[in-house]
């Protein structure tokens, strides 16, 4: 399989994913996928990423017009406890949100659903790290929260801005916590035969 032949179809509305994959290549079209996002009762922070990022991917594969095409969707988690800490309602759900994981270490989730036109297998990565929070105190967390960063970001905090400050240690791809594990993307697709760089 040629790249050339293929076009890639980002499935998200994320800024940050697309600012990864242009990181390695320009020509490509982002659609958004229209889905509930809601946890289902007994649903664990793995089940739920694989979910949503299949949904994701399969509800843009209905809304493609063409042949020949690669749909990438993610979804991205904070998981602590076995608990999922998603996008934040409000301030006060990220000030929850970001006192449960100060000084603690958690694990950021994404799970990848890739799905190649002409392809019977779709393909699915997961990638997991884990992120230590320093022990910080009441007035850099409101700082924080007057940003505004919070909002939208899984887990309440983004590593890429401000919310760098929190950190004290990383063990695992930093472009996971961001949103998109580019390099494992890139691998899978190789492997398969698509070289999008």
């Amino acid at each position: 399989m040629s790249n050339s032949k293929y076009k890639i179809i980002l499935a998200s509305s994320s800024p940050r994913r697309e600012d990864l994959l242009k990181k390695y290549i320009n020509n490509f079209d982002i659609i958004t996928p229209n889905i509930e996002e809601d946890i289902l009762v007994g649903e664990t922070p793995l089940k739920y990423v694989k979910r949503l990022s299949k949904e994701k991917a399969l509800e843009v594969r209905r809304k493609v017009q063409l042949n020949n095409f690669v749909i990438i969707a993610a979804d991205t988690i904070v998981e602590l406890d076995n608990v999922i800490y998603n996008k934040p309602k409000n301030i006060d759900d990220a000030k929850r949100m970001l006192t449960n994981l100060m000084g603690r270490k958690h694990t950021v989730i994404t799970s990848v659903y890739i799905i190649i036109d002409g392809v019977k297998t779709d393909f699915r990565l997961i990638d997991k790290t884990y992120v230590t929070f320093i022990d910080y105190n009441e007035t850099l967390l409101n700082y924080y929260l007057s940003t505004n960063e919070y909002a939208d970001k899984a887990g309440s905090y983004a590593i890429q801005g401000r919310g760098h400050i929190f950190i004290k240690n990383i063990s695992g791809d930093y472009e996971n916590i961001v949103g998109l594990p580019i390099a494992k993307i890139l691998r899978k697709l190789k492997s398969n035969g698509i070289d999008i760089i």
